[in-house]
């Protein structure tokens, strides 16, 4: 789930923060963080293979942190405070018995339920998966995003 979710989401159940006077915001939050993907892009793009394979590693086997501070994450994060502010005070649950914020009864739901499957895959399944998890570290422009990911 990503801000815009979370904004909308609180937008959809009438939390005060989210009414359509506060649009500005949300398109404030989605220039500011994809202004910081397009800066996190521009300095990967500057970033040699070498270190990029060397942080994708470190990640994978949980050593030490990036040595690159990604933009895009303290901007997400501070976005991510500001809506957290705007939730304060509300519980967001769904039951049969819902109720929307002015309380009346959210009706046509249905119990939830859960089932769950577990199935046990074939060997060429299992095979499968990983050539192609092998084909993709392999890769790239695997790592590439990956890095711009977890930085």
């Amino acid at each position: 789930m990503d801000t815009q979710d979370l904004w909308h989401i609180g937008k959809a159940i009438g939390l005060p923060g989210f009414d359509d006077s506060n649009d500005h915001e949300l398109e404030s939050m989605n220039k500011d963080i994809a202004r910081s993907k397009r800066e996190d892009r521009k300095e990967m793009r500057s970033t040699s293979e070498d270190t990029l394979y060397q942080e994708l590693s470190s990640f994978l086997v949980g050593e030490g942190q990036q040595n690159v501070e990604m933009n895009t994450r303290a901007v997400t994060d501070a976005w991510i405070k500001r809506i957290r502010k705007k939730y304060e005070g509300s519980v967001i649950r769904r039951t049969v018995n819902s109720k929307d914020n002015e309380g009346k009864s959210i009706t046509g739901l249905e119990a939830y339920e859960e089932h769950l499957c577990v199935l046990e895959m074939y060997q060429h399944e299992y095979d499968a998966i990983e050539a192609l998890a092998k084909r993709t570290t392999d890769s790239e422009t695997f790592v590439r995003r990956f890095a711009s990911e977890v930085r």
